[in-house]
């Protein structure tokens, strides 16, 4: 009976680890699973994020560039009409 014994009561432990290690893998693929979940959320709101801040630089950055090319273009504009007289209040508006 003692081999009999002996051999259940391994079977038993074995079993008990078998599934202590089953609840362990769960946990560990629920906690994975969470991550992933708060990654994803992250990332979503950093590309959102970066997508708004380069659409207000493009933005802000298309009216720097343009402001003095529509300058240029009066100026051209003034010059061909026979006005070579510079005007001190474009200066002012350049500034």
């Amino acid at each position: 009976m003692d081999l009999e014994d002996s051999r259940q009561d391994i079977l038993s432990q074995t079993s008990e680890l078998e599934s202590r290690s089953w609840k362990h893998v769960q946990e560990d693929h629920r906690q994975a699973r969470h991550l992933i979940h708060e990654a994803e959320w992250a990332l979503g709101v950093v590309s959102v994020l970066t997508f708004l801040l380069s659409g207000w630089i493009s933005f802000i950055l298309s009216r720097q560039v343009a402001k003095p090319l529509l300058n240029l273009k009066e100026a051209v504009d003034r010059s061909a009409a026979g006005d070579c007289a510079i005007d001190s209040t474009s200066r002012e508006r350049e500034k």
